[in-house]
């Protein structure tokens, strides 16, 4: 029995130290170093008060022109940064992207998270799905329609076949425009067997 419950523990240990192993391989996916390490096709502001328009912020109550955001912080530690966007109107429209150096026929997993930053009834539910070098990639992130208090994860698996390199991007696939805003926070993309 001794012996059986020795190696159960040790495969136990051997799963945690490869998951703390891992590496992510994406820059700044945590927003930390603030606008920098990825690109979008939403346009940068000091406040948000239009469609396409994001802030890497603290507080999405502080950094709008609304006044129903809700107050919260990151998903990372609580007093930290994320990346905070009013969704576009237009369909398609790349709200993060990153291309990353990835090694051949490894599988590869994506992990999100993302909140709704609006507190009325009249919103939207932000839509977020993953792309891998323009391939829709995993169910998408169906946030709730109004801020529940919580933040929601998101992800995709993806094998490289021959690719050495892969552009993800994350699209807001709802293109309502009252309500439709949101945080993303802590983006990995790590290398799994």
């Amino acid at each position: 029995m001794k012996s059986v419950s020795t190696g159960i523990a040790a495969l136990a240990f051997a799963a945690l130290a490869a998951q703390a192993d891992a590496k992510n391989l994406v820059v700044n996916g945590n927003f930390e170093q603030g606008n920098q390490g990825f690109s979008s096709e939403y346009t940068p502001v000091d406040e948000i008060c239009a469609e396409q328009e994001y802030i890497v912020g603290a507080d999405p109550s502080l950094v709008n022109c609304y006044g129903d955001w809700a107050s919260f912080g990151d998903h990372t530690t609580g007093s930290g940064l994320m990346l905070i966007l009013n969704g576009a109107l237009s369909p398609g429209a790349v709200l993060w992207s990153q291309t990353i150096p990835v090694q051949a026929g490894t599988n590869y997993m994506l992990k999100y998270f993302g909140a709704t930053v609006v507190k009325s009834d009249f919103a939207n539910a932000p839509t977020i799905q993953a792309y891998f070098n323009g391939t829709a990639v995993g169910k998408p992130l169906v946030l709730p329609v109004t801020y529940d208090g919580r933040w929601h994860g998101g992800k995709a698996r993806w094998n490289s076949g021959s690719a050495t390199s892969v552009t993800i991007t994350l699209v807001d696939t709802d293109t309502a425009g009252a309500g439709n805003d949101f945080a993303i926070d802590d983006i990995k993309l790590m290398a799994r067997p």
